[in-house]
């Protein structure tokens, strides 16, 4: 009821009743007295002279042609004789008063035309006496000149001599040409040719560019002489992308467009902004004309987002076919240079800061340029105390922003500052980032970066595994709980080994699985906060949409009941997105709220935000780029299978002893069921093809046969040959993404062997504890111990010693591939001496021995390999094992030591004497480390290990070196530990504050 009446309050719409438009102030119209319509002048014939003087009339009425067709139920008054004549009389005497006033005003305005009407005859007639004077020479000139063209012979390539009056046009044209020679050269030397092949090289890279369609540059302006290059890199091409800020008139660089093609006041356009960008940022005038060296016509151009004026060039990076037309695909990437002068005023830094921010969202990008950000140092961890209220509001805006700045060399050769920066929103795409020598007259260093990304996400020809494209969540499970519940598993098991049961088992939930498992269907596009939009909102929208389009077919479109519809429909339209947005937030709301519960779905939903997608690869394979999954997951396979150690350790550390021992597992139907019910149902399947949300869902009828199979498996001690075939997923680390070793394999195995792992993993992690074996430095894998504990007892004893004045010396220690290279037979002797002894001990064995692994990428899978050493990553025993083979390495240390799985630190406190014994008792404890590690065969890597020294006094005398395998350790004023920064001169205060 009370959206009723707020429509029928609303004011009416007046419209001519002639022309049906309505009546606004832009076109006059008159009242009917009698049925109060309106009527344009236009539309009845009259005048706007005639409107004019019957408006001075106010008891003039009008009538339009219904009302006056009408018969009038009583006469109407009798007019007077003479008020017409008065009337006319008026209204003449009206307009010649007006008449004389306009009079007036062009008299006054004839008088100074008439006076410069003299003046010019005069000009004229000096004029022609001058060009009389001069036509005779000019003539006596031209015909010199014709003579001397007639009768010289000149080489060809230059030009003949000619009368000293067109000098100015000779040297016009040779600096013409002298530029267009520059423009060629200077692109040939920014790709590193030599000057002896320019010509040679630019034509070369001219027939490079000119397939490349989907390469977009526009909005061109020319800033400031310093050169950045990016390499744009990929399996298909390799592209140079060259951009230059701040180019100035008596610069060496000239301008260089690549656009598409412009009409002629598209190209003044772009001259006049161009122009208004060089006079604001002090260029002193245009730049030199060089006509651009290659126009590139792309088939789909990119939208480029505005952009201020300080910003030089915005650019759409595609890879993959010519026409992919959304630039938000992963194998895309957008790119600006900006140049920030030093003296930027506050408005214009304002809007810099705002188009950066539109700019990174929702796409992968790359900011390049000259930002003039001095007091920001970003080669420390920590940023500086020192810095400016500007340069901490950049800083702010590329941390919210998630952007990674790349360069940490000093390019700005007089003051020795970081000025030009790389920031993308990819931290892991830029790799070899380097700076080179200036170029003449330049106080900037060219930096050049290679910014890698696979082209397309390929995919094998292999064909799909029939059960990965199931739709887990809407199987039939009491179907298949009822079938399994017919069957006898201690007949189906009877006389059978381990390897039958778990085949005969894993065929039988298979061929369930494909009967009452639904196939997936096409993922819909709709998010998923769409099912709690209301429906009555979506119903009231298109019923309103349905009636204004009847109204406005019946009616027209200028009707008033038709906007009157139309004014529904756009309430209806606001209220749903009002909804929409409303249950946007309430989804991500419920999502952060429960993101230490379900993380998956949270990260899951922020990846697909993402515009770009983490790829794999691609990998340098004899000096070629490669992004082909079958031959990535060949190479993966090799070089993970390098780093396995096979070689006999003659002489390992003594390892840890124990008298008591455990030899068997112990375990229940009611444990396995418990197993399966905490599964997680979004976690991925292994290489058996069983989900766990089936393993879930039917734990009560797969209790009992996994846990005969569980039995058998323990009390022989052998793990079946299929739990023992691993499919590895590479997981990035850091570093450069075309090296294979930069990746972390990570193992998926069978569900239901990592059951089992759980039930012994309890149990020898209950022995372990029981009888105190395990070190209490160690604070990885183990429950109730995080990172942030060892932290917190870390930099407490380290506060304490700096506090009481001493020299703390902190040695942080990086292993190489730790998890890869634990010996087999070394760690199988450290079992068996902390007391793992009979069946479990020769079950661990099976686990470790006669492993092998296929690498997957993009659904290619390798060859299988064997596994030699190490402990597969990605399984649950595994962490354990590494716990207890290197749980005995500090036990010759003298001073303090904390690990955190494979990251060991060293620290000593010391009054900072240089005759004190504390330096030679450090690096005897390194030493020992060094030597305990190697005979258990493990290394360290020198070039990683970092010492760190907390000391009052930045100036004091004592800085001793320490040595690791005869390498010089890296001192550091900061590092990371354990993803915190630490920083040795201001490490109290930004600790505490991070």
């Amino acid at each position: 009821m009370a959206d009723s009446k707020d429509r029928s309050e609303q004011p009416k719409i007046s419209v001519c009743i002639i022309c049906n438009k309505r009546v606004n102030d832009n076109h006059k119209a008159v009242e009917c007295d009698k049925c109060e319509e309106w009527t344009h002048t236009k539309c009845c014939g009259m005048s706007n002279e005639v409107y004019n003087q019957l408006s001075n009339f106010p008891n003039i009425l009008f009538s339009c042609d219904n009302c006056r067709s009408r018969p009038c139920s009583a006469p109407a008054p009798a007019p007077s004789p003479h008020s017409q004549d008065i009337a006319q009389l008026v209204s003449t005497v009206q307009s010649l008063a007006k008449s004389v006033n306009v009079l007036h005003e062009d008299i006054k305005l004839i008088k100074p035309l008439i006076t410069s009407v003299h003046t010019l005859q005069q000009d004229m007639e000096t004029i022609k006496t001058t060009l009389k004077s001069i036509n005779q020479p000019l003539q006596q000139e031209i015909d010199n000149i014709k003579t001397s063209l007639q009768t010289t012979n000149h080489p060809p390539g230059q030009l003949p001599p000619i009368p000293a009056i067109h000098e100015l046009i000779r040297d016009e044209v040779l600096e013409c040409r002298e530029r267009e020679k520059r423009a060629n050269s200077i692109i040939v030397r920014g790709l590193g040719s030599e000057p002896t092949t320019i010509q040679q090289k630019f034509n070369q890279v001219v027939s490079h560019l000119l397939p490349h369609r989907p390469i977009s540059l526009q909005d061109v302006v020319p800033l400031k002489p310093n050169l950045v290059r990016a390499r744009i890199v990929n399996s298909e091409d390799r592209r140079d992308l060259l951009s230059v800020t701040k180019n100035l008139r008596q610069s060496p660089f000239p301008t260089v467009f690549i656009t598409k093609d412009l009409t002629y006041k598209q190209r003044m356009e772009r001259k006049r902004r161009m122009d208004a960008a060089q006079g604001a940022l002090g260029g002193g005038g245009n730049p030199p004309p060089t006509r651009a060296p290659n126009q590139l016509t792309p088939r789909n151009p990119q939208p480029v987002p505005s952009s201020p004026p300080l910003t030089s060039t915005t650019t759409t990076i595609c890879t993959g076919n010519d026409n992919t037309s959304n630039t938000d695909t992963p194998a895309s990437a957008c790119a600006t240079v900006i140049y920030r002068p030093p003296s930027i005023s506050r408005e214009d830094d304002n809007t810099l800061r705002s188009f950066i921010c539109n700019f990174s969202l929702g796409k992968e990008v790359v900011l390049l340029g000259d930002f003039n950000l001095p007091s920001i140092h970003w080669d420390l961890p920590i940023p500086d105390a020192q810095i400016t209220h500007i340069d901490a509001q950049y800083l702010d805006l590329f941390t919210t922003l998630g952007l990674q700045q790349h360069v940490l060399s000093p390019t700005f050769v007089s003051s020795g500052n970081i000025l030009d920066l790389v920031l993308t929103s990819e931290r892991d795409r830029a790799t070899n980032v380097t700076i080179s020598p200036p170029f003449p007259k330049c106080g900037h260093t060219p930096v050049h970066f290679m910014y890698v990304f696979q082209s397309s996400p390929k995919q094998c020809n292999s064909p799909a595994n029939d059960l990965a494209t199931r739709d887990w969540a809407r199987g039939s499970y009491g179907a298949i709980n009822r079938s399994l519940s017919m069957y006898d598993w201690d007949l189906e098991f009877m006389y059978l080994d381990p390897d039958q049961m778990l085949h005969k088992f894993t065929h039988l939930l298979q061929d369930l699985c494909t009967r009452h498992v639904p196939a997936r269907g096409p993922k819909g596009r709709s998010p998923p906060w769409h099912k709690n939009i209301s429906r009555n909102l979506q119903r009231w929208k298109k019923v309103a949409w349905s009636q204004y389009i009847e109204v406005r077919r019946t009616h027209g479109r200028r009707s008033v009941i038709a906007a009157q519809k139309l004014f529904t429909f756009h309430e209806a339209n606001m209220a749903l997105r009002r909804d929409v947005l409303a249950c946007q937030v309430a989804y991500e709301s419920h999502l952060i709220d429960q993101r230490s519960t379900r993380p998956k779905l949270f990260h899951a939903y922020i990846r697909n935000k993402k515009k770009a997608r983490p790829t794999i690869g691609p990998l340098k394979m004899n000096d070629v780029l490669e992004d082909d999954p079958t031959l990535m997951a060949d190479q993966f396979v090799s070089a993970f299978a390098s780093v396995f150690i096979t070689e006999h350790l003659p002489n390992p550390f003594p390892h840890q002893t124990c008298q008591e021992t455990i030899s068997t597992v112990v375990f229940f139907p009611s444990d396995v069921k418990t197993q399966l019910l905490s599964l997680k149902t979004d976690s991925a399947m292994g290489p058996d093809n069983l989900h766990p949300r089936m393993l879930k869902e039917c734990a009560s009828q797969l209790a009992y046969p996994l846990y005969l199979i569980f039995r058998s498996s323990l009390s022989l001690g052998y793990v079946p040959a299929k739990w023992k075939v691993s499919h590895v997923t590479p997981i990035y680390k850091k570093g450069s993404r075309c090296d294979p070793l930069n990746y972390r394999p990570i193992s998926l195995t069978p569900i239901p062997c990592k059951s089992l792992e759980r039930l012994v993993t309890k149990a020898l992690f209950g022995f372990l504890q029981d009888n105190l074996i395990l070190d209490d430095s160690q604070y990885g894998f183990r429950a109730e111990r995080a990172v942030s504990d060892q932290l917190i007892l870390t930099y407490n004893l380290v506060t304490l010693w700096y506090d009481q004045g001493s020299t703390v010396d902190l040695i942080l220690f990086d292993f190489v591939k730790a998890f890869d290279r634990v010996h087999h037979q070394t760690l199988l002797d450290k079992l068996q001496s902390v007391g793992i002894s009979g069946n479990l001990l020769q079950w661990i064995k099976s686990f470790l021995l006669d492993r092998s692994m296929r690498v997957s990428v993009g659904g290619s899978l390798s060859n299988n390999v064997p596994i030699t050493s190490g402990v597969p990553q990605g399984s649950v025993l595994g962490p354990l094992l590494f716990l207890i083979y290197v749980n005995y390495i500090g036990s010759s240390l003298t001073c303090k030591y904390m690990m955190f799985a494979d990251d060991l630190k060293l620290f000593l406190h010391h009054p900072g004497d240089p005759s004190s014994p504390a330096s030679a008792i450090l690096q005897f404890n390194i030493d020992t480390l060094a030597a305990t590690a190697s005979s258990w065969g493990l290394k360290f890597a020198p070039g990683k290990c970092v010492h760190l020294c907390f000391r009052r006094g930045l100036g004091g005398p004592f800085n001793h070196e320490y040595y690791l395998d005869g390498i010089a350790l890296n001192q550091a004023s900061s590092h990371k530990d354990l993803g915190e920064p630490r920083d040795t001169t201001c490490w109290v205060d930004k600790g505490t504050e991070r």
